[in-house]
């Protein structure tokens, strides 16, 4: 954690308590994207923190373009407001409402498609080269 933490300050600029305040990589727990929780007055998240995780999850494995993976995209949660009621902060709203907030914050900065390049060497006998 030492480590990676100084390489994201020194090579991404974060402020220097983000590292430590990383909730989940993603898709797949390891994945190139990274949520982080930069709030500073919200309380209570620790009985939503799962089912943000699974929001996250769910959104990079499935972004909001064409349902891609997501790679290289850094979501900062900044502010929460919870319900005092338990009932009204289970996954059923959590969930969904983090994704489409997720979403939105992807939209309103500009996500775009990046088309997939493959360098292919192929080894073959010369007379059929012209085939190929």
């Amino acid at each position: 954690p030492g480590r990676r933490a100084l390489k994201l300050r020194e090579e991404f600029c974060w402020d220097w308590h983000h590292p430590r305040k990383i909730w989940c990589w993603g898709p797949d727990l390891k994945g190139p994207n990274v949520l982080v929780d930069t709030s500073q007055d919200s309380y209570n998240l620790d009985r939503v923190k799962d089912h943000v995780k699974c929001a996250f999850e769910w959104t990079t494995k499935e972004g909001p373009l064409c349902e891609e993976n997501l790679r290289g995209v850094r979501f900062d949660l900044l502010r929460a407001s919870l319900s005092e009621d338990p009932t009204e902060s289970g996954p059923g709203e959590i969930v969904p409402t983090t994704r489409r907030g997720l979403f939105s914050a992807m939209l309103t900065a500009k996500a775009s498609l990046q088309e997939p390049v493959l360098l292919v060497g192929m080894v073959c006998p010369q007379e059929v080269l012209t085939a190929i």
